[in-house]
């Protein structure tokens, strides 16, 4: 509501609303298909227990318990990682067309 006032931005939120601003529409479409097949009669017969042994794929964090929290945000550490070492090594080959840069003597003791 806040957002929709006239002349209001980003700047009146908290920063823990301007998370959930975030992060609501994708918690939204994640629950979406878990919440229409559960409408569905005898839908909820299938779907919850699909949903209570795959909460990492079909619910969003609200519903994970501590440990869950805890093993997914590993997983998801573990995904990103697996990225960096390529990323490092393309930039330290690039270092060398950046020797008249005023930042290339920090870059290259990274």
């Amino acid at each position: 509501r806040i957002l929709n006032a006239t002349g209001s931005d980003f700047s009146k939120l908290l920063r823990r609303e301007i998370e959930l601003y975030h992060q609501m529409p994708k918690d939204m479409r994640k629950v979406a298909p878990v919440l229409l097949v559960s409408a569905l009669p005898f839908g909820n017969y299938v779907i919850f227990p699909l949903a209570y042994m795959f909460p990492r794929h079909l619910l969003c964090s609200h519903f994970w318990s501590l440990q869950q929290r805890s093993d997914f945000n590993i997983i998801f550490l573990q995904n990103r990682l697996i990225h960096n070492r390529p990323v490092f090594r393309h930039l330290q080959s690039q270092l060398d067309f950046l020797k008249c840069h005023p930042l290339h003597d920090q870059w290259a003791n990274i």
